[in-house]
């Protein structure tokens, strides 16, 4: 089997983006439903508590996960509420942490993710 061409990105595998917790909890069945159900019961606390550093870390996981199951296009909304909540706050190491996911994003689908136009 020939490898990728020249200058090709190397190939993904299902799950590649996911932080190395999340990945071991897609191992067994049915754990990406499990652990969103998880991130949207933090999401609403974050938001009962009015703490947008949670919410915006409760979203980058829903991202995670949507992006896991190949949902390209509610990864990038996912990313994009958690960059303004970030941004807001200026919350310097968790905006570079999500740069990496739009940047992983990127990668997978080649389109320019709309969370993008935030940063302008």
């Amino acid at each position: 089997m020939a490898g990728p061409a020249p200058g090709a990105p190397p190939p993904r595998r299902r799950g590649a983006g996911l932080t190395p917790r999340l990945r071991l909890l897609a191992q067994s069945e049915n754990a990406l439903g499990v652990a969103e159900q998880h991130y949207h019961t933090s999401l609403q606390l974050f938001t009962a508590l009015a703490m947008p550093f949670g919410q915006a870390q409760a979203w980058q996981g829903l991202s995670q996960i949507a992006q896991a199951v190949g949902d390209h296009a509610r990864a990038g909304d996912h990313l994009q509420t958690a960059l303004r909540l970030t941004l807001e706050l200026d919350a310097q190491p968790l905006i570079l942490d999500l740069l990496v996911s739009l940047a992983d994003l990127w990668l997978v689908t080649r389109h320019t993710v709309d969370a993008c136009v935030i940063m302008l």
